[in-house]
């Protein structure tokens, strides 16, 4: 030990003298002190090692700009990469990849009219994380703005403030790396050349003639053009991105990637190993490698004549299979391979703003309303004339403006081109458009806000595929009926909030004043239960004394939930959700009435959100993230009988569900397919791919940091107690972990010893073990190769110090190592490890005769076997262990608790360092430490796009619920706003299972049997089965409660039962109101 501390202490004057400050990351650190080391030996007399080759995916940038991307994108990359902050974009990253990233970290977009959809859009966007925003706007504060505008107050229609000068200042505060400028000048005025630095235009409450001279310029320039409005109950998005945009990644979904099992070169036909399924689609293109024979296949033509990128056309057979083409000139095929998805840029032309509002392509959103668009449509274009003819929008609820509205409709129709005119124009929904149109409610700002910010976003980065080219939206259900007086009763309505002039005009009095009385219940404070607050406030749910929000969530915030949770701030890091998103809500609007608690909804929390508590709220709203919670919550509302609004995102696609008592099924009636486990053996002998070797690491993480010193924590603290506890389980594991931690590390250099151990154990001795178990020359019974595909023949790793995976491994493990037995970390760790680790004596492998190494894929792990002798014998050597223990003071012990979020922990960077190390003794391509974390933390990849676009169609539900729509009035939902794409259908009835030919039940049914006297304790068994047999006229075959027979005619016995009180035959707890029977 004295030799390596003089050894570390003179290598460190070298390295010292040559380090330079900007040097801050462990990656660029190695390779300077491996040359420092090269530079020491060589002073020393030694030759110095010659230095190696990087691998070909190692990238020595910055740590947080570690890319994730296609093959495409890759190709694409621009010059003068932005830094991306991982803390923050992090679930961000996932969706986009860092190509996508670095585009829209340098972008400029500019942003007209700050009304409600306008600062929807500028939240979206700036939370996207941009380089720069201008936002613009000549128009001052109004009441309606009030109503989906929650960066203005009705202090800003006081003093006519300007809409864009008023919410500048909280924009900004959303995103500190955004650059928020504001522009008050008249759109028209702005020099179209100004246009030229930006990369999107988007224009919201405009005026079509007052912009047509830019959305022809931006055209010309091939400036992506956004046009988008809110009116009403309606709403519509165009989209124009010049005549040629290119489109790197079109769908954003993951590259598929499989096991060849064989190839047919006659027909081209490819067959996936084991029958897996390929995952990919006719017009796809792949590339091969590790091929045997074929080499062919290894140098794909290209794609077309004007395309550089080289790959194979696929055409799917099954979903097992797929095929290239003829292939029966190519060389023989003899075995393995893995084949791989190439994304292949798509070059879109979009028809010019003037040209499309006569010849409009529509995005159909809703089966059940193939005929909206178009009249929609109709109704934009004649809001605009009408604008024009008249100098200002129609008057709200007026009768005669509608008439003149409609006229200027059917004229419009009739001298529009082929291409768009309707057959006949729907004069009803003509008419809610011009009633309501001068008003805006929050779902549809919403909705169209984060549907506009994504389109901004796909511009700028090339991401997915744009909207070609007109997106029109309704959601006329939630309109009254006509009223001669309603403008009247709109004007003298008295309301609690000051937010609700905007919406009055679209959803009534009737329905405001209901929505102010409504009693919700909201699970979860997250991304979506931000926007659902957000929503509640401009709404003014709960505004009026009998109405009340209760929200609970107990987590605490974390810096990456600042990308999307949009009320909170940076400041509130640490701070529970719940509390901190009511706080927020009220700021917005000060009348409504909040409870906040810091509950998980759960079996163990029914005391506090007991059935009462269910029963006292009109409606419950999810806003969770995982399927247990949300399966939990829907069993109590089924219980309860209480209407469910559930929803959730994933990335770019996004689910709501409408869950109505007695009309509809539950969350719980549709399962998903349960995710595929690892077979025991694939991660402990036969990893096929970077997956099973992040799981793996996982698994080690746990076993070596949290679970082993655990049970060592537990010992030092129980001691007899816990051997005790030992011996009524089924393992001798916990004291044989014991045994090996007892001797606890008394410095760091004990640590690096315990990383070197590790390697050699897990990289080098075990893969020697199971080469020496099955050779790689084994050949089966039947004449097989033992590793052939799925299984890939490892090769055992040889540490040294010139190798950046071998050394980060032992020095994460070392650091991990001491963090628990809390030894001193030196300030020179890493040179440390380099001294140290390559002078720590590991022992020669030595095989291990009749050791069984699994290889059934159908097997779970081995049971542990072993006998009472053998436990004693163990707890004997235990118990002489503690007592040759020096002073008789046990060392302190403080197991880690994984922590994905906290880059500074080691807990990613020995994963996937771990990870990786596998990967390279399987002959699998490695893994940055971004999509380690996302697989290692079972991390959700989230956008604010999706979640501002979700909550809208939530609320639109919430809507509908409170005005007691009909079932088809309401909508289910299901979107990928990267295609884009949705799918709106009305929600599916409640299954009937049928007890008779006439009576059948549904989930929601419970038969409440009470006897009739006011004292149900007296009905006796003859009552209940006659109340059964004379109401539903049922042939009783047996009454149970739980496993317990009450009564089964079949046993003559059980006839003495009939006189016997209820009370007496089943088991209940004092105080209980019923108790369920089968």
């Amino acid at each position: 030990k004295k030799s390596s501390q003089q050894l570390t202490s003179s290598f460190l004057i070298h390295s010292t003298s040559l380090l330079h400050p900007s040097i801050h990351h462990l990656s660029i650190f190695y390779h300077h002190l491996v040359t420092v080391k090269r530079k020491f030996d060589t002073e020393k007399g030694e030759p110095a090692s010659p230095p190696s080759p990087p691998d070909s995916d190692t990238d020595t940038v910055m740590m947080t700009t570690t890319t994730m991307e296609s093959s495409s994108e890759s190709n694409n990359k621009e010059a003068g990469r932005v830094e991306i902050d991982d803390s923050l974009y992090s679930r961000q990253r996932y969706v986009l990849g860092d190509a996508a990233m670095h585009r829209l970290g340098k972008a400029h977009i500019f942003l007209s009219g700050l009304g409600g959809l306008g600062v929807e859009i500028a939240k979206n966007i700036i939370l996207a994380g941009p380089n720069a925003i201008t936002i613009h706007d000549s128009k001052t504060t109004q009441h309606r703005d009030l109503s989906t505008q929650f960066y203005l107050s009705p202090s800003d229609v006081e003093h006519k403030t300007n809409r864009a000068v008023a919410s500048s200042k909280k924009l900004a505060e959303l995103n500190p790396y955004v650059s928020v400028s504001t522009l008050t000048d008249s759109i028209e005025s702005i020099d179209l050349h100004s246009f030229d630095k930006y990369q999107c235009v988007i224009i919201t409450d405009e005026q079509m003639d007052k912009v047509k001279a830019l959305s022809k310029y931006c055209h010309e320039k091939n400036i992506p053009y956004i046009k988008a409005e809110s009116r009403g109950a309606t709403g519509y998005t165009y989209a124009g991105h010049g005549a040629s945009f290119t489109s790197f990644d079109p769908s954003g979904e993951d590259i598929r990637e499989g096991m060849i099992g064989s190839i047919d070169s006659s027909s081209g036909t490819i067959k996936c190993v084991e029958n897996n399924m390929h995952g990919l689609e006719s017009g796809d293109f792949i590339e091969f490698k590790e091929i045997g024979g074929m080499s062919e296949l290894l140098s794909p033509p290209p794609i077309s004549s004007a395309a550089s990128v080289l790959a194979w056309p696929v055409t799917v057979i099954s979903p097992s299979s797929f095929s290239i083409g003829n292939l029966s000139s190519f060389s023989p095929y003899t075995g393995g391979g893995i084949f791989r998805q190439v994304k292949v840029p798509t070059v879109i032309s979009f028809l010019p703003f003037e040209e499309s509002l006569k010849k409009p392509e529509f995005m159909i959103m809703d089966l059940g309303k193939m005929e909206a668009p178009p009249q929609l449509h109709l109704a934009m274009l004649t809001f605009d004339r009408f604008f024009q003819t008249q100098n200002r929008q129609p008057t709200p609820w007026n009768q005669s403006d509608a008439d003149v509205f409609l006229k200027l409709a059917h004229e419009i129709n009739n001298s529009s081109l082929p291409d768009f005119r309707v057959e006949k124009v729907d004069e009803e929904m003509l008419k809610k458009y011009v009633y309501t149109c001068a008003g805006e409610i929050s779902p549809i700002t919403a909705f169209l806000g984060g549907f506009v910010a994504q389109e901004a976003v796909k511009s700028v980065t090339g991401k997915y595929t744009p909207l070609k080219q007109w997106m029109h939206f309704d959601a006329m259900e939630v309109v009254p009926d006509y009223e001669e007086d309603m403008y009247d009763k709109i004007q003298g309505a008295k309301l609690n909030s000051q937010r609700a002039s905007g919406q009055l005009t679209v959803l009534g009095p009737v329905l405001c004043d209901k929505l102010e009385k409504l009693r919700v219940f909201t699970v979860g404070s997250g991304a979506i239960g931000c926007e659902m607050m957000k929503n509640y406030a401009l709404f003014g749910v709960s505004s009026s004394p009998s109405g009340k929000i209760v929200i609970t969530d107990n987590d605490l915030i974390e810096k990456s939930n600042l990308n999307r949770q949009f009320l909170f701030r940076q400041t509130d890091i640490q701070q529970p959700k719940s509390n901190t998103a009511a706080k927020a809500t009220l700021v917005i609007n000060p009348s409504l009435h909040i409870q906040s608690l810091i509950h998980k909804v759960e079996p163990r929390t029914e005391a506090v959100f007991d059935n009462k508590f269910f029963e006292q709220n009109d409606v419950v709203v999810n806003a969770l993230d995982n399927v247990e919670a949300r399966r939990y919550v829907d069993s109590r509302i089924v219980c309860t009988t209480r209407p469910l609004l559930e929803s959730g995102t994933l990335g770019t696609k996004g689910h709501v569900q409408v869950i109505l008592p007695h009309k509809t099924e539950s969350y719980a009636s549709q399962h998903d397919p349960p995710e595929k486990d690892i077979p025991f053996c694939t991660l402990k002998s036969f990893p096929g791919n970077i997956d099973h070797c992040i799981q793996w690491s996982r698994d080690k993480f746990t076993q070596l940091f949290e679970n082993k010193p655990t049970e060592l924590l537990k010992f030092f603290e129980e001691k007899d107690g816990f051997i005790e506890q030992l011996k009524g389980t089924s393992s001798i594991k916990p004291i044989k972990h014991i045994l090996k931690l007892i001797d606890t590390p008394t410095s760091f250099d004990d640590c690096i010893a315990f990383g070197r151990f590790k390697f050699q154990n897990f990289f080098s001795n075990n893969i020697r073990q199971l080469i020496k178990t099955f050779p790689l020359d084994l050949v089966m019974k039947d004449g097989s190769k033992f590793w052939a595909a799925p299984k890939r023949p490892p090769t055992p790793l040889t540490y040294t110090i010139e190798d950046e995976d071998h050394v980060s491994f032992v020095y994460h493990t070392a650091i991990l190592w001491a963090t628990i037995y809390a030894i001193p970390i030196p300030h020179d760790a890493l040179p440390t490890v380099l001294v140290v680790s390559p002078l720590v004596s590991v022992p020669e492998f030595q095989f291990k005769e009749g050791k069984k190494i699994e290889t059934d894929t159908s097997a779970a792990a081995p049971k542990e076997e072993f006998d009472a002798g053998q436990f004693d014998r163990l707890k004997d050597e235990l118990e002489a262990r503690i007592k040759s223990i020096s002073g008789g003071k046990l060392p302190q012990v403080k197991p880690h608790e994984f922590e994905k979020d906290d880059d500074s922990n080691h807990h990613i960077d020995f994963i996937n360092c771990a990870a990786n190390l596998r990967a390279r003794n399987y002959g699998i391509e490695k893994v940055d430490r971004l999509k380690t974390k996302r697989i290692a933390g079972k991390i959700i990849p989230a956008i604010a796009t999706t979640t501002s676009v979700v909550s809208g169609l939530v609320a639109l539900e919430l809507v509908k619920l409170t005005k007691d729509s009909k079932l088809e009035a309401h909508r289910n939902a299901f979107l990928n706003l990267a295609l884009p794409y949705f799918a709106l259908s009305e929600p599916a009835e409640a299954k009937k299972d049928y007890i008779t030919k006439t009576v059948y039940t549904t989930l929601w049914d419970k038969w409440e049997v009470r006897d009739k006297e006011e004292d149900s304790s007296k009905m006796r068994l003859r009552d209940f089965v006659d109340h059964l047999e004379q109401k539903w006229k049922l042939k009783i075959n047996g009454i149970f409660q739980g496993v317990a027979m009450i009564y089964v005619p079949m046993f003559p016995a059980h006839a003495r039962r009939l006189p016997s009180l209820m009370k007496d035959l089943i088991k209940a707890e004092p105080g209980t109101e019923y108790v369920d029977l089968v």
